[in-house]
């Protein structure tokens, strides 16, 4: 499930990263807005301290998300569906006796 993080976090972040990307290195400027990512997304186990918040322009954080973390999300999201076919209870189908009347096991 993914989770925000909190304010006194992103201020914190904001400040080791000096008000710069850390990706391109670029300043981001009050206006363009800084974008908070997970560096291990919440999906792969990630948390939401400081250690695990990256600040990023808003292209590299478009480039970070629709690249890679996209795949890996959509093969995650695979696998919680198979395992939870997996787990459902089969279907009970009745079988005939011979003369037509059903049984359920």
């Amino acid at each position: 499930m993914r989770q925000e993080f909190s304010r006194k976090t992103m201020l914190e972040a904001w400040r080791l990263a000096d008000g710069r990307c850390v990706s391109c290195q670029k300043k981001i400027r009050p206006g363009d807005g800084p974008e908070y990512d997970h560096r291990i997304s919440c999906k792969k186990g990630g948390t939401n301290d400081l250690s695990n918040c990256d600040v990023l322009c808003r292209a590299c954080h478009s480039k970070k998300t629709g690249g890679s973390d996209a795949k890996d999300h959509a093969k995650i999201n695979r696998e919680e569906k198979r395992a939870a076919k997996a787990t459902r209870p089969k279907k009970k189908i009745p079988y005939r006796k011979f003369d037509g009347t059903p049984v359920w096991p």
